[in-house]
């Protein structure tokens, strides 16, 4: 039922609609929560969709041309370039990555789909974040940016002035701000005009120059404009927002 709105259902909503008494209905939301087949917005009282829900949701949704276009675009990219490509959506701030196509070298980023980092300290995370103005980032993080590494920017002002800078071609950089010894470098992919994913290619800095990250750049942009010209002729919603 909650997947059915956009915006959500109350505790006393979802009591009516499943006749259930909130005192047993409570322990099983919290249980979902805890479980990330659900979120809660304390400043709404509503539960939606979560992470955990919607990674289940995938096991159907690879099925699907939408899945199977970015997953071929993945493996050209990693042929192209030889390292890790991400696909990630955002949830509540943080990043959530669906696929992960690893690079065929040795040495290699090791991560984790259904893994869960805060978005402002990655390159596919700033690039889900590339849109946000100052007061919608400190709404999505209440609590301040805090640092992933000695090289995670924890200032808004800082923040929202590189996404300016990479609002102008939808490409965001990251040098080691969520891993040690990681570049990274992202995408953001839109539809309508809207942010609604992101690619990402990182490396090892031992292996990542500067003009590594160029060949990474236009790799990523001629990517991006094939994916959204197909997001543009197909109706879906990979939105946790």
């Amino acid at each position: 039922m909650v997947a059915n709105s956009a915006s959500g259902y109350s505790l006393t909503q979802l009591s009516g609609a499943l006749d259930a008494p909130k005192s047993s209905l409570f322990p099983i939301l919290q249980t979902m929560r805890v479980k990330h087949f659900l979120r809660y917005s304390e400043k709404e009282q509503i539960y939606k969709i979560g992470p955990a829900a919607f990674q289940v949701g995938m096991s159907f949704v690879n099925k699907t041309n939408i899945m199977e276009s970015v997953e071929r675009e993945m493996d050209w990219i990693v042929k192209q370039c030889l390292e890790t490509v991400h696909f990630a959506i955002l949830d509540n701030g943080n990043v959530v990555y669906l696929i992960k196509k690893d690079s065929p070298r040795f040495v290699r980023m090791m991560s984790t789909v259904g893994l869960l980092l805060p978005a402002y300290g990655t390159g596919i995370g700033k690039a889900l974040l590339i849109d946000k103005n100052i007061d919608q980032l400190k709404e999505l993080y209440p609590n301040g940016l805090k640092a992933l590494t000695g090289n995670t920017i924890t200032d808004f002002k800082k923040l929202h002035e590189q996404l300016l800078q990479f609002r102008r071609d939808d490409i965001s950089y990251e040098y080691e701000e969520s891993n040690a010894d990681i570049r990274c470098i992202g995408a953001a992919l839109r539809r309508g005009g809207s942010v609604v994913s992101a690619l990402s290619i990182a490396a090892p800095i031992f292996r990542c120059s500067d003009k590594d990250i160029e060949k990474y750049r236009a790799v990523l942009l001629e990517s991006k404009k094939r994916l959204e010209v197909f997001f543009q002729d197909i109706q879906f919603d990979l939105a946790l927002q």
